[in-house]
């Protein structure tokens, strides 16, 4: 057998790692979000704009157990489960990333699905779902992401 001298994707002396992935900085943003009993189905709520290279990383979080509709929605403006479709019933905690799999270390764009780089910054919507909110309610949730 072969003895082996290979480089990792961010080890390599011939390609430039991508800076966010090598040496990005860890930023988490905490929020809460609130619904009120006579909000209409398909409500949009705003919580934040993230960079569309930053990656999210574990510590990314939606608490979900006092939101007022029977499921959560999150992803983008107009792709309401891009990153996040569950029924409130399924646990008080929703965490869409998690160490290892398939959306760990991928840039923002790539984790909602989109097919190319917008660039800029990506809304992260909330959204209410196709029946109205069985009542009042509010959502705290943390963005923990790397940006170079």
């Amino acid at each position: 057998m072969p003895v082996v001298t290979s480089f990792s994707d961010i080890a390599s002396p011939t390609v430039a790692a991508d800076p966010a992935r090598a040496r990005g900085r860890p930023i988490k943003s905490v929020g809460n979000v609130l619904n009120l009993s006579t909000d209409s189905q398909l409500s949009k709520y705003k919580l934040e704009d993230l960079p569309s290279e930053a990656i999210l990383q574990p510590g990314t979080f939606f608490k979900v157990d006092l939101w007022g509709y029977a499921d959560i929605r999150i992803g983008t403006f107009t792709d309401p489960a891009a990153l996040v479709s569950v029924l409130r019933a399924a646990g008080a905690l929703v965490t869409p990333i998690a160490n290892g799999d398939a959306r760990h270390g991928q840039p923002l764009w790539q984790a909602l699905g989109l097919a190319a780089d917008p660039g800029g910054v990506i809304g992260i919507w909330a959204h209410g779902s196709v029946a109205a909110p069985t009542g009042a309610g509010s959502m705290r949730f943390a963005l923990d992401y790397l940006h170079r």
